[in-house]
């Protein structure tokens, strides 16, 4: 069976029932999104998991490919704020997966133009793709905000 026919929740393992109420629209997102297959993961459900840094080893390469296909993809926040999450996993992730990060790299490295419409929302990808090549020396420096 292909893993993307499974969820999170499938993948991982952990069954996490339903959040404690009362709960945020974050907790929500993540619970829902962690209980659905990988194949049907929409860019909004990619950054939140992205951002609250669950499943790693499992989405990130499903982000991957979306990154591929869409490379400004949005989830919902601006123009690739999917990638700007996916820049965001903490580096230690990275250190363990170098063959992942060398996809991230060749993706960084061949990002397209943006489209004129574009340019003014292209703020946060561009902090977030420089900090990527540049990373500062203190970790927490690394978070990049959510709006441009």
């Amino acid at each position: 069976m292909d893993d993307r026919a499974l969820s999170l929740q499938d993948l991982e393992g952990e069954q996490w029932g339903r959040p404690l109420s009362p709960t945020t629209e974050v907790t929500r997102a993540v619970f829902e999104a962690w209980q659905k297959p990988l194949a049907e993961l929409r860019p909004v459900d990619l950054v939140v998991l992205l951002q609250q840094q669950v499943g790693l080893a499992h989405l990130v390469p499903v982000v991957l490919d979306e990154i591929d296909r869409s490379p400004y993809s949005c989830g919902g926040l601006y123009p690739g704020d999917v990638l700007v999450a996916l820049l965001n996993v903490d580096e230690s992730f990275w250190e363990a997966g170098p063959e992942l990060k060398a996809r991230l790299d060749h993706l960084v490295e061949t990002l397209p133009e943006y489209e004129d419409e574009l340019i003014t929302l292209a703020a946060p990808v561009d902090e977030a793709v420089r900090r990527y090549r540049n990373p500062p020396p203190d970790p927490d420096e690394r978070v990049t905000r959510l709006h441009p």
